[in-house]
């Protein structure tokens, strides 16, 4: 029968809270840390305290506390009863070797900790020492052996077994993943016991084993595999004589707890107990399984001698234990309750130690340790504990004490970075820094666990919730391992045998930083509470590294068009896989490309199944990306699309400030916690180089989970306008958001959202932009002739490319665009844009600028705006304007005909050539005529001939050379005496005579050819013949004996064209006793390797040297050893020609070499008796070719009579190889345009020599707008019929002839092809007026008479448009017309008159005529345009305009009062009644209102509030504003007036200041003058907007006699504002009698709608009383 249970609480072990208690620890003191990593008794003496910092002397040992894991022990002070620690005092505690107490915590239960005695980590726990003034102590009681204590002979004993062998990695998960948790199954436990096999355990020297007590055994088995177990467990005195203890079942990765009642006769009579566990197994299934620890515990008796230390467990109390033949000093301790432990007085009577059997009353285990034993402690570690709770900061560093010394740039390189990120530069963040170990001390109670950060983040997150957690630090996984003496060790149990030593630690396996802050919040277990990364600096100079290029970044924000940019890198190691790592990376690049991004993506795929590709993206990312995202197959080092390590020189990355982030999305990319130096960390510490940040997952990572993560960081990095800016590690939160929202919690994504690593800083942006930012640069903008042409001023029209750029978020406005062109006279022209559609990244526009009407020669300034009216809110304005200045030429020469590469049939022919565009004065023209191509030869003709637009010359072919059929000439034109800014060099053409041939185009002649677009093939003109390009490549070897002294098989070196193929890093050297060889395709030297890797990963053993892997590796066992084919392999999979090197690797075992190496490396050249004299070690470098005759390779081999022994040889060699592409194209010009096509015609010399699928001839129909489309592919024949393709669809045609993956470097010879067609008329206009200029009065008409020759041999079929336009750029006026007239036939001449009416166009008036404007077709429509700028100069009007403003009909002052519904008009009045105003132009209105800080708001004439009336020959041009009704206040108006001559109306704008005032009133009414002799009039201000009924003036003498009245309607018009009477009073009485001298008084009374109207105060009230006033008549 047998029992069993899980493990449901660790028997004598507790789970322990964490949260920071009241007691633990005390800020404002002092602590001292005591490590312990054994179990026992623990002594501090006096001279402990002294050489720790404390004073003993001082100390009232009373106060002394001593903590462990947060709890104060109680512990034993020898002395202190007389307040004072003497010399002789001392302090004892029980400490122990660290066990899994805290790993506990780790784990989701308890239980699941496999080995519950030892600790995951360290070994070493930690006891704290501290003085607590005014507090007592716990302390250990004393216990004395009672007089009349009982003997007693048995006690119970403990024997433990505990395995930490391997590392379980746990629970595997669907499929085939781990969490990166402390998980089921996870931790340390034996080696794995198969199915059918057995772990043997032997408990030896028990002791007397008594049959008092039955005996228990506990064993913990470990399933390591996802299947039931059936485990068998047996027992006996001996491996022989083992006895059933039971059969025990479980699942998967579960503990099982055994625990079994044993025999007294399982055990041996000298204490031995042999046990065995079985792996049974379940269905023939796989049963893996391991010991976690096996606990026995037995009755034992007859212990006599000295001892260490032991543990005797007691049944009863008040007796006691007799252990004779002692003479060793002991001391004991009663640990039942380890943290209140009680101290015995032994008893020892000559060699008999009497040990008591408890205390108290109760039994006990008491531990008895020798005196000698008892670990003395040296020295304690002084500890000020910070209260990191109480720091509110929203930046959190974890770092390590050795990297805060001092780096090359930085005192304390962490502090500086906390520093920075505290500035406003930085971020301005509250920053914590902390060294690792203070958490260690302080919240795992000093034992080094991942644990303690993990309580330190969640106590500091329930109350702060920082936003981000950088941890400084390199770390070390604790399974890394090391072999010594043929023994592996991990590094946690053998830390002192690594190099480096881990900084700051991850948290579970597979390890991962994010589990660090995953589920802090209770409510949401899976979320990442706080953003997380990591620089894995191992110095401090990698954090100074660092944080200079974070701070570039920072700085950098949005300013560069590259941060837009990214590449991706498609791998995959099946065709399948190809495609599918490409398809994924589509969809990323859509989103990246799309709102809000906008980027720009590249994409470079891995083509190749077999090997690794061949990548170099150095000059992407020196040129600048924001992003790469590499999709395939990944090791820690490497990827299989390898773009190398930043730090290698030879990998040629210089992007200082231009870091990008990098996106691994394959296995093990993100696992720097290992013992390599991997790819990550260095591109992250590489110093000004390498990227920011960088992203991979740590281990095992699934393609379409890969992918699952990488689109949900895609979305909400580039396509959510609220994340788009924000931190790459907030981007990562909510990535993962959506990650677990859109597909689920299941296992598999949380393994993917928990080990996707950030390396680099959580805090840094990958794209800093939440607006747009719209830019325009100078040198991204261009001008040019149409459609390529070259720039000319005579063109109609020119191309303006301009790139914009939006370097910020992409805003879905459409964009303004403002383009001014500033001429060389410094007239400026605003070119027609209109609004732009949204820019996502950049835009580039070709605007047409006519350039017809105007004289453009000289500099052209261009001026551009983006966004100037600023309705787009942008991240900066400074970028969003540039000047860019172009010179633009007067033309050359024209050659018009014979056409280029066209065929005459006459030996007469006509050279036609043009100056095209305007000349004030005839020109002098040189033009020539030969056979040559250079004009070399005694043949050439010349002539010069002076004209003023064509130049025709007669020539006979053949008046000097013996006539001769299909005959090239060259004929060329220029200048005889070219001007300054002019063209002179030749322009030259070429034509084939071919007698009674068709008309058509052809080349014949080799140097035709160069005027085609070659790729991979060139013209060797002195040999007559078609070559390949040619490709080099340089060889150097460099290598040595196997004892060369100072090297090392690192230094070994092959370099390609300067390029090392070996480098010094880790897995990227070739390994000692190995043969490096590399193959080169004979044609285009490229390195390829013969014998395939068998794996994706790039470290196989089968190559070696830089990724991708070209160096074929093969080592000695590969050659010497069974199956050693490889080296054979290699030559056999040698294509035939190929060149191959071969050079040694350290220590090469020639001597040992079979018979089939020798005679294989024969087929490469190499010399049978030279390899075989070769002696194990020697160097040896060979050079040959697959196919070589034996002994015709180089072979470089030791000196047999050197000083030095051939092992210790250094040899070399260098030689250079050339080849060649066998692969190109040679594409013509475009043919046409044709009015109808015929046929083509070629001839290919040495075309039968090679078979057809090696070439292509192709030709290509060219649509009207350039398209273009292969009309006839694969043809075999010379000639082919074209006439069924429709010239209107296809006018133009080009020809290709491509060769493809030719055999060898002869090639098939083009040596002439030609089309035949009917071609298409060519017009010239050309001006019959030779004035320079035409001089006229306003009013005065013009005319100019034109010819347009048709020059050709074919008819305008129909009738022909003229579109002429007159442009005043004084006016900005432009008048554009069109007239017809018939068709011209071929040689004639059509003539056509333009009139000139200068009416309303005084000033520059320039003329463009366009002949048939493009809309029949013809050979070139350059030569029918001509333009005369400021042909016409007419002088106009030069008088100033009056500009006449009312008010209601009124003129007023500044300041003067108007009616809030007051009219405004304006007049211009003009004295020329022929050049009348009829628009707006030149006007301007504009308003202030009376508000704080206004300024004018111009009125736009659209308005309702406005109206205006064109001039008339009989009025002015008339302007009205009606703004009201208008609030009180003081208004401004301001008005611009120019007459139609562009006259402006005064020097300055008209403006006058007015009051309006809402409320009726009146002020007093003044007489002007007073006194008066002849007259008076009335003074008085009215406000409102209504005139009142009645206002009646009643004047008095000083007795009160009215002696006169004046009525409103005799006052004349009243007006709101300031009013002085019409009306003047004579001082003549109601009679017409005169009055007399003196005083008079006078009272107004004034009604509105039958009430009087209220006062308006004024200045001078005081002068009336009562109402009334005083006037004085003096004569």
């Amino acid at each position: 029968m047998y029992r069993g249970l899980f493990v449901l609480v660790f028997l004598g072990l507790s789970s322990m809270a964490f949260a920071q208690s009241g007691n633990w620890p005390k800020y404002d003191q002092e602590y001292y840390k005591i490590p312990t990593a054994s179990d026992g008794v623990f002594r501090l003496s006096y001279t402990t305290l002294s050489a720790s910092g404390i004073s003993p002397e001082l100390v009232d040992p009373r106060e002394i506390q001593v903590y462990h894991r947060g709890e104060e022990i109680a512990v034993f002070i020898s002395g202190e009863e007389d307040g004072v620690f003497d010399q002789g005092d001392y302090l004892e505690f029980i400490g122990k070797r660290n066990d899994g107490t805290l790993d506990t915590a780790l784990y989701d239960r308890s239980e699941m900790l496999p080995n519950p005695f030892y600790n995951t980590h360290s070994d070493t726990t930690a006891y704290f020492l501290t003085i607590s003034r005014g507090e007592r102590g716990r302390r250990i009681p004393l216990s004395r052996i009672s007089s009349d204590a009982a003997p007693i002979s048995g006690y119970q004993k403990t024997a433990l077994m505990h395995f930490a062998e391997q590392y379980s990695l746990g629970k595997v998960y669907f499929p085939g993943v781990r969490l990166s948790k402390y998980d089921e199954g996870q931790g340390w436990t034996s080696a794995i016991v198969t199915k059918g096999a057995s772990r043997s355990l032997n408990f030896s020297e028990l002791g007397n084993v008594t049959g008092q007590k039955l005996p228990t055994l506990e064993i913990s088995i470990l399933g390591r595999s996802d299947t039931p177990h059936l485990s068998a467990v047996k027992v006996g005195p001996s491996a022989a004589a083992l006895r059933d203890l039971g059969q025990y079942a479980f699942e998967g990765f579960q503990n099982k707890l055994v625990l079994e009642n044993l025999r007294e006769t399982d055990f041996s009579s000298d204490g031995n107990l042999f046990v065995s566990v079985t792996s049974l197994g379940v269905n023939n299934a796989v049963d893996n399984i391991s010991i976690n620890f096996a606990r026995l515990v037995y009755s034992s008796a007859g212990i006599a001698g000295d001892f260490e230390m032991e543990i005797f467990t007691f049944e009863e109390a008040g007796k006691v234990l007799g252990i004779p033949g002692v003479n060793s000093e002991y001391v004991a301790y009663d640990i039942s309750d380890r943290n209140n432990p009680v101290k015995q007085v032994l008893s020892k009577e000559e060699d008999l130690l009497q040990i008591p059997t408890g205390s108290a009353g109760r039994p006990g285990s008491i531990l008895v340790q020798q005196l000698s034993q008892v670990k003395e402690v040296n020295v304690m570690e002084q500890i000020r504990f910070r209260n990191l709770l109480a720091q509110n900061a929203d930046f959190l560093i974890i770092s390590h004490s050795l990297l805060r010394r001092p780096a090359s740039n930085y005192g304390d390189p962490v502090g500086a970075y906390a520093a920075y990120r505290a500035t406003p530069a930085g971020g301005a963040f509250d920053t914590l820094t902390v060294n690792v170990q203070e958490i260690y001390d302080q919240f795992s109670f000093g034992e080094k666990t991942p644990l303690g950060i993990r309580n330190f983040l969640r106590e500091y997150n329930s109350r702060f919730q920082p936003e981000y957690l950088l941890l400084i630090g390199r770390a070390y996984g604790m399974i890394n391992t090391r072999r010594q003496g043929g023994v592996t060790y991990f590094y946690r149990n053998r830390p002192s045998l690594f190099d480096f030593q881990e900084l700051v630690p991850a948290f579970g396996y597979p390890y991962s930083d994010n589990r660090f802050v995953v589920g802090l919040d209770p409510a949401n277990p899976l979320e990442q509470q706080i953003a997380i990364g990591r620089i894995p600096a191992r110095t401090p100079d990698d954090v100074g590294a660092y944080l200079d290029k974070i701070k570039e970044k920072d700085a950098l924000g949005v300013s560069e068009p590259w941060q837009k940019n990214i590449v991706h890198l498609s791998g995959g190691r099946s065709a399948f896989e190809l495609e599918r790592f490409f398809n994924f990376l589509n969809g990323f690049k859509a989103v990246a490309e799309d709102v809000f991004l906008g980027a720009n993506v590249e994409t470079v795929r891995k083509r190749s199944n077999a090997t690794t590709e061949l990548i170099n993206i150095s000059d992407e990312i020196n040129n600048g990306l924001g992003l790469v995202t590499f999709f395939g197959h990944a090791a820690p080092s490497t990827t299989d699309i390898d773009i190398g390590f930043a730090s290698v020189n030879e990998m040629g990355y210089r992007n200082k400030g231009k870091y990008p982030v990098l996106l691994l999305n394959g296995c093990d990319a993100g696992n720097a916690y290992g013992d390599a130096y991997t790819f990550g960390e260095d591109w992250i510490v590489t110093p000004d180089r390498g990227a920011s940040n960088f992203l991979a997952h740590a281990d095992i990572g699934i393609d379409v989970y890969l992918r699952r993560y990488s689109e949900s960081f895609y979305a909400k990095a580039f396509a959510d306008s609220s994340l788009i800016y924000q931190s790459l590690g907030k981007v990562k939160i909510e990535a993962e958001k959506q990650l677990y929202s859109r597909y689920g919690s299941s296992e598999v994504n949380q393994s993917h959202a928990n080990q996707i690593i950030l390396l680099g800083d959580p805090a840094s942006r990958m794209f800093p932009a939440n607006r747009a930012d719209y830019a325009v640069f100078q040198e991204d903008v261009q001008l040019q002739g149409i459609g390529g042409q070259a720039l000319n001023s005579l063109s109609d029209s020119l191309e303006l490319s301009l790139l914009i750029r939006n370097l910020g978020r992409v805003d879905l406005d459409s964009v303004s665009l403002d383009i001014k062109r500033q001429l060389p006279d410094g007239s400026i022209l605003e070119v027609e844009t209109g609004l732009l559609a949204p820019v996502f990244r950049q835009d580039t526009l070709v605007i047409a600028i006519p350039n017809s009407g105007i004289s453009s020669f000289g500099d052209n300034v261009f001026s551009i705006a983006i966004n100037a009216d600023r309705s787009i809110d942008e991240m900066t304005f400074s970028n969003n304007s540039v000047s860019a200045s172009f010179f633009v030429p007067l033309s050359g020469t024209l050659n018009l005909f014979p056409l280029e590469f066209g065929i005459v049939k006459e030996p007469e022919v006509s050279l036609i050539a043009q100056i095209p565009g305007f000349l004030d004065e005839p020109r002098n023209l040189v033009i020539q005529l030969d056979t040559a191509a250079d004009f070399s030869s005694s043949r050439r003709k010349e002539v010069r001939v002076t004209t003023d637009n064509l130049a025709t010359w007669e020539v006979e072919l053949f008046d000097n050379i013996p006539a001769s059929d299909s005959l090239t000439f060259y004929w060329r034109t220029r200048f005889l005496s070219p001007k300054e800014g002019e063209d002179a060099s030749w322009n030259t053409s070429s034509f084939s005579y071919i007698r009674n041939g068709p008309e058509g185009w052809t080349q014949r002649h080799f140097p035709q050819f160069l005027s085609n677009q070659l790729d991979n093939i060139k013209i060797h003109l002195s040999e007559g013949e078609w070559q390949f390009q040619e490709t080099a490549l340089n060889i150097d070897i460099f290598t040595f004996g196997a004892d060369t002294e100072g090297y090392e098989v690192e230094n070994t070196q092959i370099m390609l064209n300067g390029v090392s193929y070996i480098l010094d890093t880790f897995n990227r050297f070739c390994p000692n006793g190995s043969l490096g060889l590399m193959a080169f395709d004979h044609q285009t030297l490229e390195p390829y390797l013969p014998v395939p890797l068998v794996t994706i990963d790039v470290l196989d053993s089968r190559s070696c040297g830089r990724v991708p892997q070209v160096i074929q590796s093969i080592r000695n066992v590969n050659i010497t050893g069974p199956n050693g084919t490889m080296l054979l392999d290699f030559v056999d999979g040698m294509k035939k020609d190929d060149y191959v090197v071969i050079f040694s690797v350290g220590n090469v075992t020639f001597s040992d070499w079979p018979d089939e190496a020798y005679l294989k490396m024969k087929e490469l050249g190499a010399n049978e008796a030279t390899l075989r004299n070769l002696q194990t070690g020697d160097p040896y470098i060979l050079f040959g070719r697959k196919g070589m005759r034996p002994g015709e390779a180089i072979e470089v081999v030791p000196d047999t009579n050197g000083a030095l022994p051939r092992e210790s040889q250094i040899i070399s060699f260098e030689t250079d190889i050339t080849g060649y592409f066998p692969s190109g194209k040679i594409l013509s010009p475009r043919i046409g345009p044709a009015r109808e096509w015929f046929s083509f015609f070629n001839e290919v010399r040495r075309k039968d020599l090679f078979d057809s699928k090696h070439s292509n001839m192709e030709i290509i129909g060219v649509t009207p707008e350039g398209g273009e489309v292969s009309l006839l592919r694969d043809l075999d024949d010379n000639i082919a019929d074209l006439s069924r393709f429709d010239a209107q669809i296809y006018p133009y045609l080009r020809l290709r002839y491509a060769l493809q993956d030719l055999p060898s470097e002869a090639m098939p010879q083009l040596a002439k092809w030609q089309v035949d067609y009917t071609g298409v008329p060519e017009g010239v206009l050309v001006l019959k007026e030779k004035r320079k200029e035409s001089l006229l009065q306003e009013g005065e008409t013009d005319a100019l008479e034109f010819e347009f020759v048709n020059i050709s041999d074919h008819d305008f079929q129909d009738s022909i448009t003229i579109s002429y336009t007159f442009q005043n750029a004084d006016q900005r006026r432009i008048d554009r017309a069109s007239k017809k007239i018939p068709a011209v036939k071929a040689g004639e001449i059509g003539t056509f008159t333009l009139d000139f009416d200068s009416r309303g166009r005084p000033g520059n008036n320039s003329l463009n005529v366009f002949v048939n404007p493009r809309l029949l077709t013809e050979q070139r429509y350059r030569n029918n345009v001509l333009d005369l700028p400021g042909f016409f100069k007419v002088r106009g009007d030069d008088l100033n305009p009056i500009l006449e403003v009312n008010f209601d009909g009124r003129n007023i002052m500044n300041g003067d009062i108007v009616s809030p519904t007051v009219l405004i008009s304006a007049l211009v009045r003009d004295e020329n009644r022929i050049a009348l105003k009829k628009d707006t132009l030149g006007m301007e209105l504009m308003l202030r209102k009376p508000c704080e800080g206004c300024d004018f708001e111009k009125i736009n004439f659209s308005s309702p509030e406005v109206k205006w009336f064109e001039a008339t020959e009989r009025s002015d041009f008339k302007l009205e504003y009606k703004p009201g009704p208008l609030p009180d206040g003081t208004y401004t108006l301001r008005i611009n007036a120019t007459d139609a001559s562009g006259n402006v109306a005064g020097s300055e704008p008209y403006e006058v200041s007015f009051e309006v005032i809402n409320e009726s009133q009146i002020t007093h009414f003044y007489p002007y003058p007073n006194p008066f002799s002849n007259s008076v009039r009335f003074v008085y201000t009215l406000t409102g907007s209504e005139i009142p009924d009645e206002i009646k003036i009643q004047i008095m003498t000083i007795s009160g006699k009215v002696v006169k009245e004046i009525f409103q309607d005799e006052l004349g018009p009243v007006s709101i504002g300031n009013n002085i009477s019409a009306y003047a009073w004579d001082g003549k009485d109601e009679y017409g009698d005169q009055l007399a001298n003196g005083v008079y008084i006078y009272r107004v009374l004034v009604r509105k709608n039958g009430q009087f109207m209220e006062l308006r105060s004024s200045a001078g009230d005081k002068a009336f009383k009562k109402g009334y006033g005083k006037m004085y008549l003096l004569r």
